[in-house]
C-alpha cells in the first residue's frame, strides 16, 4: 500500500494558481498588453487600491467554483471623501528689530552682494608664516621716542625772553642764555624683560632694538636683558643678563620694556611689591637717568600702582600710542 502524498494547498485568496495561469495564457497567446490586463482580471489576479477589503461572500451551495471560472468579485465601495486639511498657525514675531550683524553690515549689501569667492586655501600657504606685524606703528615710530627720550640741550639760538627779563631786574649775564632743545644724542639704555610672562613679546623687543639702532646708530643704543623670578629673596629676584645690574651713564634715558610681573597675576598691580626693582630705580636717579617704561598691557587695569612717583614717563606698547599721546607723557 502505497502512502498518500502530501497535499499542497493554494493560496486561500484565489482557486487559480500560477499553472493555471500559464495554461491559459499559452492557449490564448497571451503575452502582454490589454490582453494580458483582461486576462488577469478574469482570473480575479488584478489588484485595485480600496478604503476597505470587500466583505466575503459564500456561494449559495457552499462549494467552490470549478476550475478554470473565474470567481465571482464583489465591486469594491467607493474610497471616502477626504478629511478637509488642516491649517497651521503661524507664530507671530515678537519684534522685527533687525539683528546686530543686520545692522552693521547694514551699509555693505550691495558690496556682499557683488563680493567674489574666496579662493580656497593650500597646504603651502597654511605652512607660510605670517607677517610680522610692529606693536608700534613705522610712522609713528620716530616721533613717539623722540618724544619719550629726548633730553634737553642747549641749541644755537639765543633765549631772547630771558635776555629780556635778566635786563629789566638789572641782574649781571655770565653768558647768553640759549634755547632749550630737545636731542637724542645721549642715547638710551634699553633694559628688556626676558620672563616667562614676556614671552609673547620676545621677538616684539628684537624688532624694538633692531628699529632703535637704526633711528639713533649702535653707538647710542645699549642693550641689558633680564629675568624676574616670583620666589626668593628680593635683592636676587631680578636676574641679569650679565650677572650684575648695569650701569648708565650720566643723563642717558632708559627704556624700561617689562610688564612688572603683572602678567602672572593681572590683580598683583593694586598691590605691588617694588622690592625687588629699588636697586634699578635708585642707580638711575644716582646717574640722573630717567626712566620711561613701556608697557605691553592695558592701562586702566594691569599697570602697577604706584609707577608715576618710579618712572619719569609710561608707554603702552600698542599700535594705539601716538606721538601726541608720549608728548603728553613725557616729563619736559
Amino acid at each position: 500500500m502505497h502512502p498518500t502524498p502530501p497535499q499542497h494547498w493554494r493560496n486561500g485568496r484565489t482557486e487559480v494558481g500560477l499553472a493555471e495561469v500559464l495554461q491559459a495564457s499559452a492557449i490564448l497567446g497571451v503575452q502582454g498588453g490589454t490582453h494580458a490586463q483582461w486576462l488577469a482580471a478574469a482570473l480575479g489576479l488584478a489588484w485595485q487600491e480600496a478604503a476597505a477589503a470587500p466583505a466575503a461572500t459564500d456561494s449559495p451551495t457552499g462549494s467552490s467554483p470549478l476550475a478554470g471560472q473565474a470567481p465571482a468579485t464583489t465591486p469594491a465601495p467607493a474610497a471616502p471623501s477626504a478629511s478637509p486639511a488642516r491649517q497651521l498657525k503661524l507664530l507671530q514675531p515678537v519684534a522685527e528689530k533687525p539683528l546686530l550683524f543686520e545692522q552693521h553690515f547694514a551699509g555693505l549689501k550691495d558690496k556682499i552682494r557683488d563680493a567674489g569667492q574666496i579662493a580656497p586655501s593650500t597646504l603651502m600657504q597654511a605652512l607660510e608664516r605670517p607677517t610680522h606685524l610692529p606693536l608700534l606703528k613705522e610712522r609713528w615710530f620716530q616721533g613717539i621716542f623722540t618724544a619719550a627720550l629726548a633730553t634737553q640741550a642747549d641749541s644755537r639760538e639765543i633765549d631772547f625772553r630771558t635776555l629780556e627779563r635778566h635786563i629789566s631786574q638789572d641782574s649781571p649775564l655770565e653768558q647768553l642764555p640759549f634755547k632749550k632743545r630737545g636731542t637724542l644724542t645721549k642715547g638710551v639704555h634699553v633694559l628688556l624683560d626676558r620672563s616667562e610672562t614676556m614671552q609673547p613679546f620676545w621677538r616684539d623687543q628684537s624688532d624694538l632694538v633692531s628699529r632703535l639702532r637704526h633711528l639713533l646708530g649702535d653707538a647710542l643704543v645699549k642693550e641689558a636683558w633680564f629675568e624676574m623670578t616670583p620666589f626668593g629673596p628680593a635683592a636676587t629676584r631680578l636676574q641679569w643678563s650679565d650677572l650684575a645690574a648695569p650701569t648708565y651713564h650720566e643723563q642717558m634715558p632708559v627704556l624700561l620694556v617689562t610688564d612688572f610681573g603683572v602678567g602672572q597675576d593681572a590683580a598683583a598691580a593694586s598691590f605691588m611689591d617694588w622690592e625687588p626693582w629699588q636697586p634699578l630705580f635708585q642707580l638711575a636717579a644716582s646717574s640722573r637717568a630717567p626712566i620711561t617704561a613701556l608697557l605691553p598691557s592695558d592701562k586702566e587695569r594691569c599697570w602697577p600702582a604706584g609707577l608715576a612717583t618710579r618712572t619719569a614717563s609710561a608707554l603702552l606698547w600698542d599700535r594705539e600710542t601716538s606721538p601726541r599721546t608720549a608728548l603728553r607723557s613725557c616729563p619736559c
